[in-house]
Formats: structure tokens, sequence, C-alpha cells
């Protein structure tokens, strides 16, 4: 009986395992395809307009999308720059991303 149990855990550990592995490999997989929003030149960009803009909340939308291209995700953005969570989304849909001035 003991051994069947221990056969039983064995497998189960092995199953757990690749299971393991194939999550963290999709999060990966994910976060490469899904993070980088920005091209180099327009992430500098935003980096010059967080320094020199006054505006609250236009600060906080360029923090969202720029932290989002170094690959963190929207919960983890909200509790960091202390906003909601559809504060967050909302920042990087294209609809309310600011538009920087041209130079």
């Amino acid at each position: 009986m003991l051994q069947v149990i221990s056969s039983f855990f064995s497998k189960l550990s092995n199953i757990l395992l690749v299971t393991e592995i194939w999550t963290n490999f999709y999060k990966l997989f994910i976060i490469m395809i899904m993070h980088k929003i920005l091209t180099p030149t327009k992430y500098i960009e935003f980096e010059k307009l967080v320094r020199i803009t006054k505006k609250i909340d236009e600060k906080t939308r360029l923090r969202t999308v720029l932290a989002y291209d170094l690959g963190h995700n929207v919960y983890d953005i909200a509790e960091i720059l202390q906003i909601s969570e559809s504060t967050s989304l909302n920042d990087l849909a294209c609809r309310t991303l600011p538009i920087p001035p041209k130079v």
C-alpha cells in the first residue's frame, strides 16, 4: 500500500513540475510579446516628458506606459503608482496616451 501511494505522489510531482515549467514559459512568452509598446525613440521622448511635464495626470500616464514597456504588469503598476487598476488599463489604451509635442 505504501509503495502504491509513493508511486502515485512520484507521478503527481512529475506532472506538477511539468505544469510549472510550462506556466513559467507561457508567462515569459506573454511578457515578451505584450510589453514592448514603444519604439526606443518614443521611450526616450516619454522619459523626457516625464521630467518636464507639470500636469500630474499626464505624468502618471507617461509613467504607466514606461513601466509597462519595461515589463511590469498592469496590477503592479497600479499598486506602485497608487492608482486604480482601471486607470492603469485606461492609460495604456491608445486613445488616452499623451501625444509627445514636436521638438
